[in-house]
């Protein structure tokens, strides 16, 4: 599961449709279950501010979820990352 969370992330930071650092934020979030805001800077070496463009980013395209606007981060499993983070999950063709 985590090659197939690094890989995808890899894979759209390539792309420039997510921001550098993603994918460190996704693997740490899926590895603890949950991380705080405020470790975001650190997971990805970068200033507050660029933590809080990488955070936003990520909660916007749902890969993050929390329940509050300052509480912890955890992983989000949006439709569109389903068929990378679960490939063969559902039968080819089955809606």
């Amino acid at each position: 599961m985590l090659n197939r969370i690094a890989g995808y992330a890899r894979r759209r930071e390539a792309a420039k449709e997510l921001p550098k650092g993603s994918g460190l934020v996704l693997k740490e979030s899926f590895l603890r279950g949950e991380i705080a805001r405020g470790d975001v800077p650190r997971i990805i070496g970068a200033s507050p501010h660029t933590a809080q463009k990488v955070t936003g980013k990520l909660l916007s395209q749902r890969l993050l979820a929390s329940s509050s606007p300052k509480g912890p981060l955890r992983l989000g499993f949006p439709l569109d990352a389903a068929g990378e983070y679960f490939p063969n999950l559902y039968p080819a063709g089955a809606d």
